[in-house]
């Protein structure tokens, strides 16, 4: 999740011609603000450090995204919502409702 927050902040940038100037966005950083809780070599994490992560974003990332995004939008405007399965089967609770086909309580 916090990649996929990356790429949003990338995309945002790069799409807004009066404020990125003409640069672009090639990496991101993750800036925790709270140390490691234990060691993970994989990661190169150590307990009880701080961590700075950079991410290199790429134009497939982006473009990934952007193809969340725009299937998104397609199902809202096409009030395309799907319903809850735990909701399926509770005729007791929602039998009546109006929403029922669209709840996602």
């Amino acid at each position: 999740n916090y990649l996929r927050q990356l790429v949003a902040y990338k995309l945002l940038f790069d799409k807004d011609k009066d404020q990125n100037r003409g640069f672009r966005v090639s990496e991101g950083v993750l800036v925790f603000v709270e140390p490691a809780k234990k060691t993970v070599s994989k990661y190169g994490l150590k307990k009880d450090e701080y961590i700075n992560k950079a991410v290199e974003i790429s134009d497939d990332m982006v473009a990934e995204l952007e193809a969340v995004i725009k299937g998104c939008w397609s199902s809202i405007r096409g009030l395309d919502f799907d319903k809850l399965p735990e909701r399926d089967n509770d005729m007791n609770r929602c039998g009546g409702c109006d929403y029922s086909n669209i709840c996602w309580e």
